[in-house]
């Protein structure tokens, strides 16, 4: 099977055993680190008027929901 990053070359079987196959675990480790700063650039924007405080106020607590879901692993 393919995969999406695949270059047509073969990657040395250690990089493969290092870098593949926990992906879903390593993402619920750093998915509370990712909202934390996907919350800190949106307020970033919104400090400099690129994206409207009505949308920072809708997204935030929903940013905020996803951080505690994430922390929970859920």
């Amino acid at each position: 099977m393919a995969k999406l990053w695949d270059k047509g070359f073969d990657n040395d079987a250690k990089i493969d055993a290092f870098t593949v196959g926990m992906d879903r675990e390593l993402d619920l480790q750093l998915a509370p680190c990712d909202i934390m700063g996907t919350m800190a650039h949106i307020t970033m924007l919104s400090s400099v008027g690129l994206l409207p405080k009505d949308d920072l106020n809708k997204l935030l607590p929903e940013l905020k929901s996803l951080y505690r879901s994430a922390c929970n692993g859920d």
